[in-house]
């Protein structure tokens, strides 16, 4: 896949795409090394401090750093801007004129505003992943949120969020799957779902971000393909407390489809635990 369709732009933004490409490696980086010391902490005793989740990831008297603010913010703009400028401002009214990249900066300013007074509320999590994505749900319900102030009617700002939600997770799942290519002895789907051939039956597990305990998967048997069930998932949690399902679903959900194209698959899925199913069941052929 070219860069062009990552995000629309023309070959000029190559060399600015392939920097955040790197950006973004080195911080996915970063945090499963995080994740591997914290495991490294428990079994040795160790005090780290830092990596403690009662310390808040920060030194005493400090404030912690957002590592999901500083990675996400360049990237949910670029992507917001590509989502929303040029596209009108009331899908059924065009007299209202089309989104304007003032439009969209004032709207993520909102929505950075609103997420600062409510991320300090949001549950503890065991993983490096699961916090950050606990945080980006909560930055898509404070993006979503604005977009709803600037009277956008609900259906259309869904609609508008899942377009900009795709661009950052299609970009993301690309690294995923690049740095998934050097792992021999393994095979990836959904550029998460690691399958590593062992015994009588393949293991499946979930890598960063959805690595456990944040996320608890449960293997299926599958004489083809990859299967299993999805029985803990933060993300869900968050938007089913926000009273925000059906963007839940068509923001972040509903884009496993998509992404199961990245890997030549096709995921067929019945169940979801925010539409308050026990499990997403992942099947994927």
């Amino acid at each position: 896949m070219g860069w062009d369709g990552m995000f629309g732009g023309s070959m000029m933004l190559g060399g600015w795409l392939i920097w955040i490409f790197v950006c973004v490696a080195l911080v996915l980086g970063i945090m499963a090394l995080l994740e591997y010391l914290r495991g490294w902490r428990r079994i040795s005793g160790a005090w780290l401090p830092f990596l403690d989740r009662r310390s808040g990831l920060k030194p005493k008297g400090r404030p912690a750093m957002d590592y999901v603010k500083l990675l996400y913010r360049p990237l949910a703009a670029r992507a917001a801007r590509h989502a929303l400028v040029g596209r009108n401002r009331a899908r059924q009214s065009p007299e209202r004129g089309c989104f304007t990249r003032a439009d969209v900066d004032g709207l993520l300013k909102t929505a950075w505003s609103d997420y600062a007074e409510r991320v300090g509320g949001l549950p503890s999590e065991p993983t490096v992943g699961s916090r950050m994505n606990l945080r980006l749900a909560c930055f898509t319900m404070c993006f979503f949120n604005a977009l709803l102030g600037a009277g956008v009617e609900r259906a259309y700002a869904i609609e508008l969020v899942a377009d900009a939600v795709w661009k950052v997770y299609r970009l993301w799942s690309t690294v995923a799957l690049g740095l998934a290519r050097l792992t021999p002895g393994k095979t990836t789907s959904l550029a998460f779902a690691v399958t590593k051939a062992g015994g009588r039956q393949a293991r499946v597990s979930l890598s960063f971000p959805f690595n456990a305990p944040g996320y608890r998967i449960e293997p299926v048997p599958a004489e083809s393909g990859t299967a299993f069930d999805v029985v803990r998932c933060p993300v869900a949690d968050y938007f089913r407390r926000q009273g925000a399902i059906d963007l839940c679903s068509a923001s972040w959900c509903n884009l496993d489809y998509p992404l199961a194209e990245m890997t030549g698959e096709r995921l067929v899925r019945t169940k979801t635990l925010v539409r308050g199913d026990d499990r997403c069941d992942f099947r994927l052929r």
